[in-house]
Parts: structure tokens; C-alpha cells; sequence
């Protein structure tokens, strides 16, 4: 076990970020009261929170509590279960008869990691790709089949039918091409009984099946108008939402930008994009470096972490990769006004609206694409092909 305090000290940062709901005080008080019953037994502490969890879900340590409230209890429990034996929390947390697969498919998705990994895929891919994959093997283990070479056409193609229903176009059309990458790693390869690319041909999701979800400048200034700068959470958020509508950067490099990234005696910002690696300068305009300045002077706490952006809850250090500030985001929208309606109010969208507002400035396409930091204008036109009469224009600017 690691230092107790510590371990509770992290576990109140992580919940702290990831809720924003009422359950949030609730989860943190569960906390303070599973430390005050380890710390009376410090020589026993698995038996102390196997104890807990028991007490508080109903269920024997460490099975499905039942229902979805109870599981929220659960996973409080098991994440500080986790810091106390020095280990990183799980995203989501697997109970009883959904528990992990058998050894040959664990094996399998171990083979694969190190095959994308040998080929210098991102970490961000590797995890979401593994997800992705075990969607069919949840599959097919349920099916009783026990090992990959068990797989068969039919059972492939029904899982494909299975999906049906299930997943949107998009989500279906990502599974089904994340397997064709499986399928390709050689070392799974040679434990198929069959060829499985005939069934995994002419994939495609239905053009602009999913609308991005744009917001206006007017829309945009009115929920950085609605953010308090007065306190920490202020500050950081408002920080955080002028990087992604001024840029358009990524959540991941947002939280990945480092000090010494930003040249403020030559109003400079440049990164090493966290999704493609490559290498992205910005001009230091004269509000982002305002909020820098704010943010850094009277926010950020001395840590031994270069990152600009340090959580200031709990233990100092990055915020995590789970968080994107959805929620706090999405809060100040609706203090600003902001009818939000079925679009995603996400940093992600703000990057779709810089994008489309760049579009009807007339500025080209293969310029909006340097901004993102795409490597080409194909990878831009999913963030602004809503506006449909420029984008007309971008493709006879790019033909």
C-alpha cells in the first residue's frame, strides 16, 4: 500500500474533476469516511475497504452492486481502492459476470497493443482502438467461444448484423474498420480459421451523417462572459475555452501545453500535437496572453510538473486525461444564455465552430487546415462542411 493521506489526497482530485453534479459532495464525503476507518486500521486495510464496499453497495467486494446509483457508491469505493495499492484508477470499472474475458482473448488484446505500439501509434489510439475490439470479443465469449481462433465467418457476420441497432452509423463504421486493423496484426492473423476481409469490405458511413455542432462568435464571447475569473475554476476554464476558440486545439494538447511552450517576449505558442506528433506554431494574440498571464499569476500552484494548466484541488499536478471540462463548459453556456439545443457542447465543438467561422471569413481551406493542425484540407472538411455554400467555394480553391 502506498501513503494513505496521498492516496486519499489523489483519489478527492480525480473525483473532484470528473463530477459536477450533486453525487459530488456525496463521493467526496464516502471518502473522508473510508479514510477515518482505514486510518483506525492501518494494518489492515484491503479487509477494511473490502468491509466498506459491502457496507455501503449491498453486494459481496467486489460484485455488481445492482443498480446504476449504487454502482456511481462502487466506484468511489474502487477508486480509492486503486490509489491505496499505488495503481492508476480504471475509466470504468468492470463487476462480477462482466468481469475480464478469458486469458486467450486477454492475451489477444495484449498481442495487439504491441503491435500498435511497434508501429508508433499514439496512446489515445491504442486505447481507443482496444475498446473497440472488445466490443467482439464480449461477443463472442458470450457466444462460448473461448479463443480467437474459435472465431467463424458466420459468427463475424452475425456480430456485424448485431451491431445494427446498437451503434450509430459512425460508431458501427469505427468498429468495423478498427477491425480490419486487428485482423491485420500478424500474430492474430495466423490464429484465424479464415479470411475475415470479405465481410469487412466497402465500409462507409452516410455522408454528413452527423452534423458538427457549431457555435457563433456571438455565442462563444457570451459564455466566456458568463465564466466567474474571480476564482480558480473561473480562470482555468475561461484559460482553457479562449485556447480551444481562438486555436481550435485538442482538449489533450490544451492540458498537455507546457510553460515552456510559450514564448511570451515573441508572442509565441508551439507544440507537439498530442493526436499526429506534429509540430504547430501560434500566434500569442493579445487576450489568450491575458488569460496566461491571469491564469498563471494568481491560479496555477507551484508544482513539480511543467504543464501550464495544474489542477488547483487536491494534489498539484496535471489535470487528467479523462477530464475535458464538458460539464463546466456546458454550465457556463447555459449561465450565458446559450440555447444549447441537440448540439454537443464540448471543447471539440468549439473547434468545429473556429473552423466554420474561418470558412465564412473567406479564408481557404488549405489555410483552415494549418490552423487545426491537420496535415491535409481532407482532414479539415468534416469541421466545416455545414456551411455548404463556402464550402463549395474551399473545393475549387483546392482542386
Amino acid at each position: 500500500m502506498t501513503d494513505t493521506a496521498k492516496a486519499f489526497e489523489e483519489a478527492r482530485a480525480i473525483i473532484d474533476e470528473a463530477l459536477s453534479d450533486g453525487f459530488k459532495e456525496h463521493a467526496l464525503s464516502m471518502v473522508d469516511e473510508l479514510e477515518a476507518l482505514v486510518l483506525e486500521s492501518p494494518g489492515d486495510v484491503e479487509s477494511v475497504v473490502a468491509a466498506y464496499y459491502e457496507k455501503v453497495t449491498g453486494a459481496a467486494p467486489y460484485e455488481h452492486p445492482g443498480s446504476s446509483y449504487l454502482v456511481r457508491k462502487a466506484r468511489v469505493i474502487l477508486i480509492c481502492r486503486d490509489f491505496l495499492s499505488g495503481i492508476e484508477p480504471k475509466a470504468k470499472y468492470m463487476f462480477g459476470k462482466d468481469a475480464v474475458r478469458s486469458a486467450a482473448f486477454s492475451d489477444v488484446l495484449g498481442l495487439y497493443r504491441e503491435w500498435m505500439e511497434s508501429l508508433g501509434q499514439s496512446p489515445m489510439t491504442v486505447s481507443t482502438r482496444l475498446q473497440r475490439v472488445d466490443v467482439l470479443l464480449r461477443y463472442v465469449e458470450e457466444g462460448g467461444s473461448a479463443d480467437i481462433g474459435s472465431l467463424s465467418a458466420s459468427t463475424l457476420a452475425e456480430f456485424i448484423a448485431w451491431l445494427d441497432g446498437r451503434y450509430t452509423a459512425v460508431g458501427k463504421s469505427n468498429i468495423l474498420y478498427t477491425l480490419r486493423s486487428f485482423f491485420a496484426c500478424p500474430a492474430i492473423a495466423e490464429q484465424l480459421p479464415f479470411d475475415p476481409f470479405g465481410l469487412l469490405t466497402n465500409l462507409h458511413t452516410p455522408k454528413h451523417y452527423i452534423i458538427p455542432s457549431v457555435y457563433s462568435a456571438e455565442e462563444v464571447g457570451a459564455t466566456l462572459g458568463a465564466i466567474d475569473r474571480e476564482t480558480d475554476a473561473g480562470r482555468t476554464l475561461f484559460l482553457v475555452v479562449m485556447l480551444a476558440a481562438v486555436y481550435g486545439l485538442r482538449s489533450m494538447d490544451i492540458k498537455g501545453l507546457k510553460v515552456g511552450d510559450i514564448d511570451f517576449a515573441n508572442d509565441v505558442i508551439t507544440i507537439v500535437q498530442h493526436k499526429t506528433g506534429s509540430p504547430l506554431a501560434l500566434p500569442l494574440v493579445e487576450q489568450v496572453k491575458l488569460a496566461l498571464l491571469d491564469y498563471m499569476m494568481n491560479t496555477r500552484r507551484e508544482c513539480c510538473f511543467d504543464n501550464v494548466l495544474i489542477r488547483h484541488r487536491g494534489a498539484p499536478g496535471p489535470y487528467s486525461p479523462r477530464n475535458h471540462f464538458r460539464d463546466a463548459l456546458r454550465d457556463a453556456m447555459e449561465k450565458g444564455g446559450v440555447v444549447i439545443g441537440g448540439r454537443k457542447a464540448g471543447l471539440h465543438s468549439l473547434r468545429h465552430s473556429l473552423a466554420t467561422r474561418m470558412l465564412a471569413e473567406g479564408v481557404a481551406a488549405n489555410d483552415i487546415s494549418d490552423v487545426l493542425g491537420h496535415s491535409s484540407v481532407d482532414s479539415t472538411k468534416p469541421y466545416i462542411w455545414s456551411d455548404v455554400e463556402r464550402l463549395r467555394i474551399a473545393a475549387l480553391e483546392v482542386a
